[in-house]
């Protein structure tokens, strides 16, 4: 498995390069001296690049190497980040992107190492009260694994879900076809087509938003058990349904904090007044209080 978790990094730094690239195009107008310095960061990032490419042809890797894989590749997202933010500028968007997103860069990188392991199929749980971002939690990982899968899909289950829709959306995905022209039947004959189709891909299914037992046992058996390093993330707010996704595949609970008061802060005020910096002095107590009422949600 070890080619699977450098191609990761390998990933994350390919991703990052192309958008160094962008960076240094007529698009954006940078002074002479942060060009400069641009280029020298991607040549330098390039070598590593090529490093991490030998890497992925070696079967075995020491400690060493495994450590300073894993610090290359988290670099790569800190970086691509910043970049993102940046490539926003010029155009004055305020975006709910990654890179506004308060505190998500540390459980979206714990959740995307869980993903990199091993070929048997793991469930992840993403389990937390409403507000927390758990749907954007799995969202961002997505984004950043979905590569390295043969094929994927991301589907909403809600309080009243429709069991036969939901399987026809992701068997619509997964095959890469537009709705219209995904095939039909019963739930046991789309269960029967997902497994078929499934059995000898890695896939990554994210599942969000389960609230009852029931819907996900049906969507469960469609969800073929495999060897290939298949991927099902699923988001919930009932610690009960939490358990119950994870338990017979050896499943990990991630379970989301509120934000602290620190964090809570930073996001108030870069939403409300475009900066952690602007706000107003006579406005600070009412802030305070709004914040203390959110009681750490975020994301949103």
């Amino acid at each position: 498995m070890e080619g699977s978790m450098v191609s990761i990094a390998t990933g994350a730094m390919s991703s990052l390069l192309d958008k160094l690239t962008v960076l240094l195009g007529k698009e954006f107008r940078l002074h002479n001296g942060v060009k400069h310095d641009i280029a020298f960061l991607k040549d330098e990032l390039s070598c590593i690049s090529a490093l991490l490419e030998k890497l992925a042809n070696m079967d075995v890797l020491d400690l060493q190497t495994k450590v300073w894989r894993k610090r290359g590749r988290e670099m790569a997202y800190d970086i691509e980040d910043f970049i993102d933010d940046y490539m926003r500028r010029p155009d004055q968007q305020r975006s709910s992107g990654s890179s506004d997103l308060v505190g998500i860069d540390i459980p979206r990188n714990h959740l995307i190492n869980m993903l990199d392991a091993e070929p048997s199929l793991k469930i992840i749980s993403i389990a937390g009260l409403g507000g927390l971002g758990k749907t954007t939690l799995a969202n961002e990982a997505y984004k950043k694994t979905s590569w390295l899968f043969d094929c994927k899909a991301v589907v909403s289950v809600s309080q009243k879900p429709d069991a036969k829709k939901i399987l026809q959306i992701i068997l619509s995905q997964v095959k890469n076809q537009d709705s219209a022209n995904t095939e039909t039947g019963d739930e046991n004959q789309l269960i029967d087509s997902l497994r078929a189709f499934l059995k000898n891909k890695r896939y990554l299914i994210v599942i969000d938003d389960i609230w009852n037992a029931q819907a996900w046992n049906t969507i469960k058996c469609a969800l073929i058990e495999n060897t290939c390093g298949s991927r099902i993330l699923v988001t919930t707010r009932i610690a009960t349904i939490a358990k119950l996704c994870c338990s017979p595949h050896h499943g990990t609970i991630y379970e989301l904090r509120p934000l602290n008061e620190a964090d809570s802060i930073s996001l108030f005020h870069k939403r409300i007044f475009g900066s952690e910096d602007l706000c107003p002095i006579n406005l600070k107590d009412v802030a305070t209080e709004i914040i203390k009422k959110c009681g750490g949600c975020h994301w949103r």
